[in-house]
């Protein structure tokens, strides 16, 4: 694994959406799979998409994979919402301190808008469809779950996420 993170220094940032910590050291692909827990053809196929690769294995998905999925979604959701989306606000408002051309109030504006938009999406993935997929995880495996999504289908978040 280590080759990999010196050579495609952005798997660092898959690692972390995994919950993976670092330093991996001399751990293979294979070990850290077994240590988190995550499907080993499932963290390859991410790899593969962080390193760039044009083809990437047609994969066989268990509900597993589906909340581990989940979960690497919301990981990435909570960096761009704490981390990326905040950073793009401060340099624009370093821009337009340093630029007083009127169009830079509307970079900000706009900006703005966009990152409402952006957080209302990610918040509705995170609170509505991420928990609904454990419920579905969960009851294929006749596994008891908290909440019942009688009224909630896929379309509905098909019908969001398309908006």
């Amino acid at each position: 694994m280590a080759e990999i993170i010196i050579s495609h220094p952005y798997v660092i940032l898959m690692l972390e959406h995994f919950e993976i910590s670092l330093p991996v050291h001399d751990l293979t692909i294979s070990q850290i799979c077994e240590k988190y827990q995550i499907n080993e053809a499932l963290f390859i196929a991410f790899t593969d998409l962080y390193c760039k690769k044009k083809e990437i294995p047609e994969l066989k998905l268990t509900a597993d994979d589906a909340k581990t999925i989940t979960r690497f979604l919301t990981a990435t959701h909570r960096y761009y919402s704490e981390r990326v989306y905040p950073k793009i606000m401060q340099l624009i408002e370093r821009m337009s301190k340093e630029n007083h051309h009127r169009e830079m109030k509307l970079v900000s504006v706009f900006f703005a808008d966009y990152f409402k938009e952006v957080t209302t999406h990610l918040d509705y993935e995170n609170q509505v469809f991420h928990p609904y997929v454990d419920f579905l995880v969960e009851r294929e495996k006749g596994m008891p779950y908290k909440e019942n999504y009688a009224d909630y289908s896929v379309s509905q978040y098909q019908d969001h996420h398309d908006d």
